[in-house]
């Protein structure tokens, strides 16, 4: 676009003639060998520009259409390891055909998270993002939890009742 547009525009702006060669031909069109030059690189800039931007204007599209597509990706990913994990939470680890941990509902009035922390919202956080780092023999698993997905679990586990 810098070439087609810089030159188109010199030439349509330009006060002499570039291409005296080109000058026997434009009379016939009713133009004085300036004016042919002038109009040619009025053409060579205008619709030579509109085509550059229109591709532009394409590639852009593309672009904020793929990165939508990877940011839907990333939410539907979120969402499903926050459902699973909800799923793991109020179902129970389960190992050698028994529950490991005991029932959710109620966790609100519970003394103690995992056993060793004070049941504190924060706690709950760290316990559901990082349960092996509170207790590495749990039967937790670690499902990489984002932190904002530990909050809205551990807002939600204190709704059960």
């Amino acid at each position: 676009m810098v070439y087609t547009g810089g030159l188109g525009a010199l030439l349509t702006l330009g006060r002499t003639l570039w291409y005296p060669a080109y000058g026997a031909a434009s009379p016939l069109w009713g133009l004085t060998p300036l004016e042919d030059q002038q109009l040619a690189g009025l053409i060579m800039w205008v619709p030579g520009g509109v085509t550059y931007l229109l591709a532009t204007l394409w590639l852009v599209a593309e672009w904020l259409r793929v990165s939508e597509a990877r940011v839907v990706s990333r939410e539907r990913a979120r969402a499903a390891s926050a459902a699973l994990l909800i799923v793991v939470l109020l179902t129970g680890c389960d190992r050698s055909g028994g529950l490991v941990g005991p029932p959710l509902d109620g966790i609100g009035a519970r003394a103690y998270v995992a056993g060793v922390l004070t049941n504190t919202p924060p706690n709950l956080t760290r316990w559901i993002q990082s349960p092996r780092e509170i207790d590495p023999l749990t039967a937790m698993p670690d499902l990489n939890v984002s932190p904002t997905d530990a909050r809205d679990i551990a807002a939600f586990l204190y709704t059960l009742r």
